[in-house]
């Protein structure tokens, strides 16, 4: 495929338009699969864009995150959308693991993950793919990273403590049925 000088010149306006306006964790895919452009009805393959935001990117254990992945630039694409977390900071992962089903794509715009339950703390490392379909090419989100802080403990009372409570309540509830002490006169 030719270029003309404008139509370079364009291009080169197009990725510095992306790379100021997109968020860090965007993922273009660019200009492969030739034919078709970014969404029209042309003939051939057009590549897509896969980009993510987790519902929350800092949790305690125990609690729930999910992840919303936006796709575009496909010719009315189809396929599925797979959620994926790990603990390794590489996206796509072999090891990481599946979040929910995957989801069925009927066109550009958001889909959305199950949401998934973290007990134990640390750094996770979430992303989507989009496996693609006759018209559109496959594409993966970058990692977005998900910390999972320590549930703030419950404070435990020493086992010494509760013995003196435990001795404690009896002499007082027998003081209260005593009443209140009353003076002797001085002989």
């Amino acid at each position: 495929m030719k270029f003309s000088s404008v139509g370079m010149l364009a291009l080169v306006g197009l990725m510095l338009v992306l790379s100021i306006t997109l968020p860090a964790h965007a993922v273009v895919v660019c200009c492969s699969g030739g034919g078709g452009g970014g969404g029209g009805g042309g003939g051939g393959v057009v590549s897509t864009s896969l980009t993510t935001q987790l519902s929350s990117t800092t949790i305690l254990a125990g609690q729930s995150v999910s992840d919303e992945a936006t796709l575009g630039l496909g010719n009315n694409p189809t396929g599925n959308i797979l959620f994926t977390v790990g603990t390794v900071d590489d996206c796509p992962n072999p090891s990481a693991t599946q979040v929910g089903p995957s989801i069925p794509v009927s066109g550009n715009g958001d889909y959305y993950s199950s949401s998934m339950t973290f007990n134990t703390p640390g750094t996770y490392y979430w992303y989507a793919s989009y496996g693609g379909d006759a018209g559109n090419n496959p594409s993966i989100s970058a990692c977005e990273t998900l910390t999972v802080n320590p549930a703030t403990p419950v404070p435990e009372f020493p086992l010494g403590m509760v013995a003196l409570i435990g001795l404690l309540v009896p002499i007082l509830l027998a003081m209260r049925k005593l009443g209140p002490a009353t003076r002797q006169p001085a002989v």
